[in-house]
């Protein structure tokens, strides 16, 4: 009887088996969503990328080349070495996260750190969740470790079963984040092969592949990019026309780099990462040696930046016509005189600048991007023009801002204004902008003042106040109120100059011109001054790719509010504030009309 129960458990186990293949362990029944198996991760590290269709490994090279007069750049294809540096491929750690689907919308399912501590990326076997569709699974790589010891600003800040694929295109870091001092690299203790952390900058790294996960799948793979592209500038070759004693100093600025770098760059459209984040650069060499007429090679790790092509363009009209943001080279030449004004310090004043705009891209024709994981290196000569504002060389010149308002006619005619025959209104000189920021050429040590604060510290320095400090009597109340003409609101204080109230005013125009008689007044039309708010947002628009590369807390218009206690400053993103007139944390940016505009 016990053999007859036996046998018939084991044939309704039988049936019911046969019935419910689904239950079933193993490779004849598709894995539950809520299982996990084991997945082995293969990667492949991508060299970084050129621009040419076709790589070569001979010694020779081949360049994109534009010529307008004045430039002469190429985008030099160098050889590819035949051995890689192992630190560009170095990977101290990788984050896998998985999202249950490839939608923007898609949940992070999975989310798992694993060390490098040797520097070596190999194959990984990890743990995924199964389920019934496609799947993305995405890998980050030097980018914060998952220890306590990690001082990472992001610390891949995405929660398991809440955040999306979408939250996660979201996370950039910036260099103002804590200890992100070598941006656009990313730098973190990481743990050595004794888990002891060590600081570390890397690039980062990421690939993502979409693929259904089952049991029984023998191996993933995931080609990782780097999130950022390398530019070499090759040494700046200056024609004889330019190594003269008119221009005795030269420098190079890598401008418009994005200052967020987004872990996740692949796959981005244009205007990406955009302006909201503002923009950072390089500059060098930083001390320029007198009529050396030497830029040295450099090359520079930079983060993405995206734009839509620009067709139909000729060589003369690509840098008048790149897009607002895009990173650009610009090659300065300069003499500067020196003047100690009334202190026993000398400050360097600019009286002579040439400067060439350079925009950057993957060619020289319709394209302004630096994509991720591209190689990009430039070989720019330079010349002095032959014709008078030319494509190669240029003053910064943001449109017209000053002078008197004028009207044109529908064939752009200045006519009278009342007339009644004016259709678009704008100001009637152009204006130019000083090429680096001020310095302060005003003396702060007042009788009044304790002896500790009479070292005129503050003569020569790149920031200033508004107004001197003390002078409590002073009113300003209902003074320099316009918004669009700062040489009016520098001429209305510039005739008790001498007094010494007006600093802003004083180093940015009455000074820079080197008139120091008691009493005169900025009355030529070709003097620099302080600019009014409204031509600092004008210039804000029309010059962004260089104000957004000036370093510091924003510039000081000559214009104040009616009490006369603050003053209008706009910061390096565009955004216009009021800051009591004694902050002295300040730049200020002289301009001028041009006469002839």
């Amino acid at each position: 009887m016990n053999m007859k129960k036996i046998v018939y458990l084991l044939l309704f186990l039988w049936c019911q088996c046969s019935c419910s293949d689904e239950l079933l362990d193993g490779p004849a029944r598709p894995v539950l969503a809520a299982d996990s198996v084991r997945v082995t991760l293969g990667f492949n590290s991508l060299s970084f990328e050129s621009p040419f269709s076709a790589g070569t490994r001979s010694a020779g090279t081949r360049t994109f080349t534009v010529s307008p007069d004045g430039v002469e750049a190429e985008l030099v294809e160098m050889p590819v070495p035949l051995t890689r540096s192992g630190e560009e491929d170095k990977v101290y750690g990788f984050w896998v996260l998985q999202f249950d689907g490839t939608a923007a919308t898609s949940v992070m399912t999975r989310k798992a750190y694993y060390n490098c501590p040797s520097g070596t990326l190999n194959s990984t076997s990890v743990t995924l969740n199964a389920g019934t569709g496609q799947q993305r699974i995405v890998v980050i790589a030097n980018a914060g470790s998952g220890n306590n010891n990690s001082i990472s600003p992001i610390r891949m800040n995405l929660t398991q079963g809440t955040s999306t694929y979408n939250d996660l295109l979201s996370l950039n870091y910036f260099p103002d984040k804590t200890d992100q001092t070598a941006y656009p690299l990313y730098r973190d203790r990481y743990p050595d092969a004794t888990n002891n952390p060590v600081w570390r900058a890397l690039r980062v790294m990421c690939g993502v592949a979409d693929a259904k996960i089952t049991a029984g799948m023998s191996a993933l793979y995931i080609s990782l990019r780097r999130n950022v592209s390398k530019i070499t500038i090759l040494p700046v070759e200056l024609d004889a026309s330019l190594r003269t004693g008119e221009f005795p100093l030269w420098q190079a600025s890598l401008v418009n780099i994005p200052a967020s770098s987004y872990l996740l760059p692949m796959g981005r459209g244009s205007f990406f990462p955009g302006t909201g984040a503002g923009y950072t650069g390089h500059q060098w060499p930083s001390a320029p040696v007198a009529e050396s007429y030497t830029i040295p090679q450099k090359t520079f790790d930079v983060s993405v930046n995206l734009f839509p092509s620009v067709a139909g363009l000729t060589l003369y009209e690509r840098q008048a016509k790149a897009p607002v943001g895009s990173t650009q080279l610009q090659v300065m030449g300069y003499k500067i005189e020196y003047n100690k004004f009334d202190s026993d310090k000398k400050v360097p004043i600019i009286k002579r600048s040439i400067l060439f705009h350079i925009p950057l891209g993957t060619n020289f024709t319709d394209n302004f991007s630096i994509p991720p994981n591209h190689d990009l290196t430039y070989r720019i000569r330079l010349k002095k023009s032959t014709v008078d504002g030319s494509a190669g060389e240029t003053r910064f010149e943001p449109g017209y801002f000053g002078g008197i308002l004028v009207g044109l006619d529908k064939n752009g005619t200045e006519v009278a204004a009342a007339s009644g025959n004016a259709k678009v209104w704008r100001f009637s000189k152009k204006i130019e902008v000083y090429p680096q920021n001020n310095r302060c050429l005003m003396l702060e040590n007042e009788l009044w003042l304790p002896s500790a604060d009479k070292d005129n510290v503050y003569f020569g320095r790149d920031t200033m106040r508004w107004k001197r400090n003390g002078y409590p009597s002073i009113s300003f109340a209902g003074k320099c109120l316009k918004l669009m003409d700062g040489f009016e609101n520098s001429r209305y204080v510039s005739a008790n100059i001498q007094s010494g109230h007006y600093m802003l005013v004083a180093s940015l125009g009455y000074r820079l011109e080197n008139e120091i008689s008691p009493g005169s007044d900025i009355s030529k039309p070709h003097w620099w001054y302080a600019p009014a708010i409204g031509q600092l947002i004008g210039i804000w628009i029309a010059g962004s790719g260089l104000i957004s590369t000036m370093s510091g807390n924003g510039f000081w218009s000559s214009t104040l509010e009616s009490s006369g206690n603050q003053a209008y400053i706009m910061t390096l993103k565009g955004e216009v504030r009021r800051v009591d007139v004694l902050e002295d944390r300040y730049h200020g940016r002289a301009v001028r009309n041009l006469l002839n505009p």
